[in-house]
C-alpha cells in the first residue's frame, strides 16, 4: 500500500518530526495505524481467497 509506505517515511524522517507540528505528527501516527489496520485485513482477506 502506497500510503501505509508513505506515511512509514514520513514518520522515520528526523527532518519531518524535528519540523512538525506536534499534532501534525500526532495525526500521522494515527493514519499509519489506522492504515496498518486496513492492510492487515486486506492480507487475511487475500489468504481467505488463496
Amino acid at each position: 500500500m502506497r500510503d501505509f509506505d508513505q506515511s512509514m517515511r514520513k514518520l522515520q524522517n528526523e527532518d519531518f518530526l524535528g519540523k512538525a507540528k506536534k499534532d501534525v505528527v500526532e495525526r500521522e501516527k494515527n493514519r499509519l495505524e489506522s492504515l496498518g489496520v486496513t492492510k492487515e485485513k486486506l492480507e487475511r482477506n487475500l489468504e481467505v481467497l488463496r
